[in-house]
């Protein structure tokens, strides 16, 4: 068994006795035996830091996930776990152009399922690439869909509304309110497995999806194009640590830090213990010319973002994502570097591919007017006390913060923004709860 070279195909494994069992999902490991689980608390530190689990790590001790780029083979009656990246990743070479690069993702966009496709469209550049690789070379147009993000603000959606009119597309904008975000809170974590709290918001427009066109249309999604050319500027070994704690903290753990209500002792000695182990796992990567770029897709994409696409529109839908095939990683990693102050490769890319569609504007212009703010997410009331409500439920999970904390967040309902501790704590109170019969012992942090 083997997974992909990114380790975003889900591969689970368990061992009883001298017999190991594997799925592709979570859950039959666990309810198919009769064996307690153990939580993992370590990871789940991890998880509460960077929104996603590490690694190779789970929920539970006694199952894995083959991390990026393994096998595990049977060999003379041994199980053995090898870890083999390919070359054009660990060690990437040659001088590949702009218009290399475009090629590249035009030839990942299959233009003979087009006609019968549709794509998931932000106000960002990710899926605008994907369409303008597509329409590059005469192919028929898409359906498409977007959603507003779960933050409120509408320029999102406005932008991804004028790039489907330039582009002459069938397009469907899903809107939803707290009561939908709410309900589907839950139900997008099940889905998910708790492999993140990320993409509630998600979870309305997936279902629009599934209930579209046949299962067999594929849906185009922009997965890790951002991560994969929005970094490509060459950092000088002399600013590696400053590099990697930059990575650090934009993966999650400026949230983490800055969450107002965790206990000191826990934000503090988490924070610490986990981007120690975290650095520790990308030393390797110091030399390599795009390292931010790798340390970003073998943690974030990998990890958190990833189950968006591969976990709430599929198995429904088969997914493309463009962005990690090989082809288009070997040949992101070939192009040579661009100035610090201006290293994004995609709008260079997009004016290759469709020049009309770049003049548009992104939300990845910071001068970009983000629009009116419509709560549609995790900060409002309702949204707010039920998270503190199962925190409150679930020892293991209100330990983690001061007395009086919650109390604190709950009278600031609605405030636009609620720490990103109480979304993560309340993930793990969900699952506690939905796991308790099967745990050995309860889940303990201290």
């Amino acid at each position: 068994m083997h997974t992909d070279w990114l380790g975003t195909q889900d591969i689970f494994t368990r061992s009883i006795g001298r017999t190991t069992y594997w799925a592709n999902r979570l859950t039959p490991l666990v309810e198919f035996s009769t064996s307690p689980v153990h939580a993992d608390a370590t990871a789940w530190r991890m998880c509460m830091i960077l929104s996603g689990f590490w690694a190779g790590s789970t929920p539970f001790v006694e199952i894995t996930r083959l991390d990026a780029g393994q096998s595990l083979r049977l060999e003379r009656g041994e199980l053995r776990l090898t870890t083999e990246l390919p070359s054009w990743f660990t060690n990437p070479q040659g001088a590949a152009s702009v218009d290399d690069l475009a090629a590249a993702i035009e030839g990942a966009v299959p233009r003979s399922l087009l006609n019968r496709s549709d794509l998931t469209l932000s106000g960002g550049l990710d899926s605008r690439l994907i369409l303008a690789a597509g329409l590059h070379r005469g192919g028929p147009r898409p359906r498409s869909f977007s959603t507003h993000h779960e933050s409120g603000w509408d320029g999102d959606t406005r932008i991804a509304e004028e790039v489907a009119r330039a582009a002459r597309l069938d397009h469907r904008l899903i809107d939803y309110g707290p009561d939908d975000w709410l309900n589907a809170r839950e139900k997008t974590l099940d889905r998910l497995e708790h492999s993140t709290s990320m993409h509630a918001w998600l979870l309305p427009l997936a279902r629009t999806i599934h209930n579209g066109r046949a299962a067999r249309a594929p849906l185009l999604d922009g997965l890790a194009g951002d991560v994969l050319m929005k970094y490509h500027d060459e950092v000088a070994p002399v600013d590696r640590d400053e590099r990697t704690r930059r990575v650090w903290a934009t993966l999650g753990a400026n949230g983490f830090s800055a969450s107002i209500g965790l206990r000191p002792d826990i934000r503090d000695e988490w924070e610490s213990e986990a981007q120690a182990a975290w650095r520790q796992q990308m030393r390797r990567w110091d030399d390599h010319p795009y390292a931010e770029t790798v340390m970003r897709l073998l943690t974030r994409t990998r990890r958190a973002i990833a189950a968006s696409p591969f976990r709430l529109f599929a198995p429904e839908r088969r997914v493309l994502t463009p962005f990690i095939d090989p082809d288009v990683v070997r040949v992101a990693l070939s192009v040579p570097p661009l100035a610090s102050s201006d290293r994004d490769l995609r709008p260079r890319v997009l004016r290759v591919l469709d020049p009309a569609l770049a003049d548009i504007n992104s939300t990845v212009d910071p001068a970009v007017n983000q629009g009116a703010f419509v709560e549609r997410g995790p900060s409002s009331p309702a949204a707010v006390w039920s998270m503190v409500r199962a925190i409150d439920a679930e020892p293991s999970s209100a330990r983690l913060f001061n007395d009086g904390a919650l109390a604190s967040v709950s009278a600031r309902a609605g405030a636009r923004s609620i720490p990103q501790s109480v979304r993560r704590a309340a993930m793990l109170a969900h699952w506690t709860g939905r796991w308790r019969t099967k745990l050995a012992q309860p889940l303990r942090f201290d």
